[in-house]
């Protein structure tokens, strides 16, 4: 039996959706309303950055 799981086979967690990386071969859960970014790598393969969505008054210097 192999050790990778289909996606099909896993149960997906209520408000949560199925992020898959093509290119390095993954798959992991992430929250439904969160945005999916990529950086730009400096001696990495690839950076891929997953974040909230803000609101439009956040500045990001909140405590």
């Amino acid at each position: 039996m192999s050790t990778a799981i289909a996606v099909a086979e896993i149960d997906v967690p209520q408000d949560f959706r199925v992020y898959t990386d093509e290119v390095n071969k993954f798959k992991i859960f992430i929250p439904q309303d969160w945005q999916v970014g990529a950086g730009e790598p400096n001696n990495f393969k690839s950076i891929t950055a997953f974040y909230p969505e803000e609101e439009a008054n956040s500045n990001g210097n909140e405590c």
